[in-house]
C-alpha cells in the first residue's frame, strides 16, 4: 500500500513540474520574444484597451508592441506592482492566443 502511494505521489510531482515547466516555457516565450506582440499589435491594441481603459491610443502607440513597456504602462496607470504587470500582461497574451486557435 505505501508503494502504491509513493507512486501516486510521485505520479502527481511529475505532473506539477510539467505544468511549471509548461507555463514558464510559455511565459519565456512571451517574455523574449517581443515580435509575438509586434506582429499583431495593431489587431491587439482594441483589445488592450477594453481590458485596460485608462490605457490611451497614444501610449499604445507609442510603445508599439513592447510588452515589457506595456506592463511598464500598466503599472502606472493601475497602480500595480512591476511582479503583478508583467504577470497580468502576460496571462493576457496567452489568452488571447488561445482564443485565437
Amino acid at each position: 500500500m505505501l508503494h502504491l502511494q509513493s507512486v501516486c505521489l510521485w505520479s502527481h510531482t511529475l505532473e506539477l513540474w510539467a505544468d511549471q515547466l509548461e507555463r514558464q516555457n510559455a511565459m519565456n516565450v512571451i517574455l523574449d520574444d517581443e515580435d509575438i506582440m509586434g506582429g499583431e499589435w495593431e489587431q491587439m491594441k482594441s483589445r488592450i484597451k477594453q481590458r485596460w481603459g485608462r490605457l490611451t491610443d497614444d501610449q499604445l502607440n507609442d510603445i508599439s508592441g513592447s510588452g515589457d513597456e506595456l506592463a511598464g504602462l500598466i503599472r502606472k496607470r493601475y497602480g500595480y506592482t512591476h511582479e503583478k504587470a508583467r504577470k497580468t500582461v502576460d496571462e493576457f497574451i496567452q489568452r488571447l492566443g488561445r482564443l485565437d486557435q
